[in-house]
């Protein structure tokens, strides 16, 4: 909550008193209450375990089962009305839960209770706090699986004010977990009814009928041609070469939508667009619904729907449903001929019933092309930030910086900031060699860990015995893993619970001397020299290998003070964050 200072930057109006420094040991009770599950007593009381809890959000699964209708066999921790449930085993998934009844609580977790002064709800609210959370795996780094004792629990310090600002604090954030948590519910609930919705409100296979459908419909779904349907507006089409078209803000089209801005058009009003050829994915076919001024060229089908048979919205989605892929001629260049199209069979419903499943489908894609517009913002203020962050050609300061900090920043060699060890050569992982995964096998670390920034993807197993002689390839948590070759300079930091493994020949292992440069800082200046590489060396193609040692170690970047370079990583790590929460938005409206 703060560290240094003594009182907090935000607070409740009316508290003033500076906030004072307490031990866990002083002010929590961890609880020993420890009892037999196996006798009876407790079989209708529920039995919570750190796989019954969401991590870093205090909710509960819905995989809560009675101690009764489990094998449980060794003792359990009995748990009362708003005791505190956190989980000791990999403390890195922040797992902690307030509930609100009694139960049994697995010995792979810790049941807490304040003392001597300290809020109960306050206690809970600590447990949520970055010190906290970088305090309990900074000390569970152990061999084997991370875990913090009592002991290390106990250690722990911590500021609190006095008892009503405290009670105010907690109070303050559970309420915002219960409106969190009645906010998602909700959300989870309209995505999954969409989700429903949308899977059923197309007739499937040779049925005449969907599924469920908007009430007052109940005809049945006609076969038609497409041409029985559409007008086709390929006859106005016109292809620009582009260093001949005129700069304006009319979208210009092609197969796989908008290629530019251009002055003046070639249709006016509502159409669906189809790639003729040229389609950059085969499978999901490019169909395109637009509205207004546009130019079209020659390598897009421009349809329009006939008044009173078919909407536009409708058949946008009817078409990008349909299988394209089996009606394409040609080989390298796949094309979908004009005649071969318009014969396509299209199931239909009356034109009221088209409007009004066209209309919820364009809403859903308009909610999807927010979440892209925020994600696409987002990256782009990022980009920014990176270019003006760092010092520029020979520049020894960057162009903006956090409030305090005025000295200039400093050249390091790559090769001081960190170790660096490429994989074995090919012929020491050919793949008779590996072996099934079993208790007795060790994991190879391969380029789409590191592309997907995934440590459980995995293939390829060696025997211990084999690892043995590899050692000088190990990597494990904390280490930073880079793709060598094809889809280059990608960085993942294996996180602390993932599984120890040998890495391949097409990754690189990377320790980085914390002393010299903050790990994410190191990540960012990598990633920036890999940017500039590429362009310097690439000749307009990609670049397919990392640079040699012998050239990357010599390589020079400035970088801050530890203390500026925690401002910047904290803030791109941030970034990174919001991001990704858009992008996992997008994820689910795509998948609805």
């Amino acid at each position: 909550m703060l560290k240094d200072k003594k009182t907090p930057e935000i607070r409740f109006k009316g508290f003033t008193e500076d906030w004072e420094q307490r031990k866990w040991i002083d002010m929590v009770n961890i609880s020993t209450e420890m009892v037999d599950p196996k006798s009876g007593k407790y079989d209708n009381l529920p039995h919570i375990g750190p796989g019954n809890i969401e991590s870093f959000t205090g909710q509960f699964y819905d995989n809560i089962k009675k101690v009764g209708e489990e094998n449980l066999i060794s003792g359990k921790f009995h748990f009362y009305p708003e005791d505190i449930i956190y989980g000791k085993i990999n403390p890195q998934l922040g797992k902690y839960v307030f509930p609100l009844f009694e139960g049994l609580s697995s010995a792979d977790s810790y049941v807490l209770n304040a003392k001597n002064g300290l809020n109960q709800k306050y206690l809970y609210t600590l447990l949520q706090t970055t010190d906290f959370y970088k305090y309990s795996v900074s000390v569970s780094m152990r061999s084997g699986m991370p875990k913090i004792n009592r002991d290390e629990l106990n250690a722990y310090e911590f500021s609190m004010p006095k008892g009503n600002e405290q009670q105010q604090i907690g109070a303050l954030f559970l309420e915002i977990d219960n409106l969190i948590t009645l906010h998602q519910r909700k959300c989870d609930k309209l995505l999954n009814f969409k989700k429903s919705m949308l899977e059923k409100m197309f007739p499937k296979n040779s049925s005449n009928f969907p599924e469920i459908r908007f009430k007052g419909f109940t005809d049945a779904w006609e076969q038609r041609k497409l041409e029985e349907i559409c007008n086709r507006f390929d006859n106005l089409r016109v292809p620009v070469a582009a260093n001949q078209r005129e700069k304006g803000n009319i979208p210009y089209y092609g197969a796989n939508g908008i290629q530019d801005y251009v002055k003046g058009f070639t249709h006016k009003g509502e159409f669906i667009l189809i790639a003729e050829d040229g389609a950059n994915d085969l499978k999901n076919y490019p169909v395109n619904y637009v509205n207004g001024l546009f130019w079209a060229n020659n390598h897009v089908h421009v349809l329009q729907s006939k008044e009173k048979i078919g909407n536009n919205k409708f058949l946008k989605f009817c078409i990008s449903r349909t299988n394209i892929e089996h009606l394409l001629v040609g080989g390298g260049r796949a094309k979908l001929n004009s005649n071969i199209m318009m014969n396509m069979d299209l199931k239909i419903p009356a034109i009221v019933e088209q409007e009004k499943i066209g209309n919820i489908l364009f809403e859903i894609d308009n909610l999807i092309t927010l979440h892209q517009r925020k994600c696409d913002k987002l990256l782009n203020f990022k980009k920014s930030m990176l270019e003006k962050m760092f010092p520029k050609n020979s520049s020894n300061f960057p162009e903006i910086r956090f409030k305090g900090f005025t000295d200039a920043w400093e050249q390091r060699k790559f090769g001081e900031m960190a170790d660096y060890k490429k994989g074995p050569f090919g012929s020491a992982l050919k793949k008779e060699i590996f072996v099934p995964k079993s208790k007795d096998s060790v994991k190879v670390y391969e380029q789409q860990n590191a592309i997907n920034k995934d440590w459980k993807l995995e293939r390829y197993f060696i025997t211990k015995e084999y690892a043995n002689k590899l050692r000088n390839f190990e990597t494990h948590s904390g280490d930073i893993i880079i793709s060598c070759a094809g889809t280059i300079g990608e960085i993942y930091e294996l996180p602390l619970f993932s599984e120890p493994g040998i890495i391949n020949q097409a990754l690189m292992r990377v320790r980085v001397d914390e002393k010299q440069i903050n790990k994410d800082m190191y990540k960012i200046v990598f990633s920036n020299m890999i940017d500039d590489f590429s362009k310097e060396h690439s000749n307009g193609s990609a670049m397919k290998n990392i640079p040699p040692f012998a050239d990357l170690k010599p390589m020079e970047v400035l970088i801050p003070k530890s203390s500026e370079q925690k401002e910047i990583t904290d803030l791109f790590n941030n970034l990174d964050n919001l991001i990704t929460l858009h992008q996992r938005k997008l994820e689910k409206l795509k998948n609805i």
